[in-house]
């Protein structure tokens, strides 16, 4: 069953529902906003699938010039645009399309966003432009109230990918999913949900229910670390709640990406240095 007519009881589910389907037939700029793993992509593609073809850009393919926009505008005029987690592009991108827009306001083709939260500080003239609608996609631990209708439904997605029959889901297994604080949102959700299922069991026991190793060992930084030692382990945790994107982390450390690339290369061949 697609997301769009899931049987949701979340007030918050309902309302992403009603809102998707109040915005299918606009041809106004529409922006999907959410943390990472919150299925703002999949969303999005919800509603460009109901108007037919689309093409998406994310950081890697989009356009770096304006010129080049107003040729991709225009090759796309009788399409769709997907503008994948723009937050995530460079600035030299995000300010070239800014500048197309500004010039050619008679922009034709549909245009829908995603982004994570914080882009309207990050380019809040872009931010104008692209979210005449908006709509915020809620995190795993918003839909408490579902939580049991969306775990037996993954189970099935995934027993049905792997041809094996349901398992039975045991109390102490749910309680202990339920309790999980989620991090790495629906993407980790998923991801732990697909590896409970490969244990081939009939009933899933709490020791069925593995989360991902990277996230139990991020820690605070805690005192008696060297400087060397703190650094590398902000460097690290940064990367992974980035999903190893290098030129995010550097963006949010504040060095350059050759400094992080250096970095992490003195790390695979451990040359740390320890400063005291």
């Amino acid at each position: 069953m697609e997301l769009l007519h899931f049987p949701f009881e979340s007030e918050v589910l309902n309302s992403v529902q009603k809102n998707i389907h109040s915005v299918m037939d606009l041809r106004c700029p529409l922006l999907f906003e959410g943390a990472r793993g919150t299925g703002k992509s999949s969303w999005a593609e919800i509603v460009l699938k109901a108007r037919g073809n689309y093409f998406s850009l994310n950081f890697e393919n989009a356009p770096k010039s304006s010129r080049e926009w107003k040729n991709c505008f225009q090759f796309h005029a009788q399409t769709q645009l997907l503008l994948d987690n723009i937050d995530m592009w460079s600035e030299i991108q995000r300010n070239s399309l800014m500048i197309a827009i500004a010039k050619d306001e008679s922009v034709r083709s549909r245009i829908v966003t995603t982004s994570g939260p914080g882009f309207q500080m990050l380019s809040p003239q872009l931010y104008f432009r692209l979210a005449t609608r908006k709509i915020s996609i809620p995190d795993v631990t918003e839909c408490k109230f579902d939580f049991k209708a969306i775990v037996d439904f993954w189970l099935k997605v995934h027993c049905l990918v792997l041809g094996r029959s349901v398992p039975e889901i045991s109390t102490e297994a749910f309680q202990k999913l339920n309790d999980a604080d989620w991090s790495g949102g629906w993407s980790e959700f998923i991801m732990t949900l697909e590896r409970s299922v490969s244990f081939q069991t009939t009933i899933l026991k709490p020791e069925h229910i593995l989360f991902d190793q990277a996230s139990e060992e991020i820690s605070y930084l805690q005192a008696g670390l060297t400087l060397a030692e703190m650094e590398k382990k902000l460097i690290l945790q940064t990367l992974h709640l980035t999903s190893s994107n290098k030129t995010q982390a550097a963006r949010i450390l504040g060095i350059s990406i050759r400094t992080l690339r250096n970095k992490l290369n003195e790390y695979q061949e451990g040359r740390t240095h320890e400063l005291v």
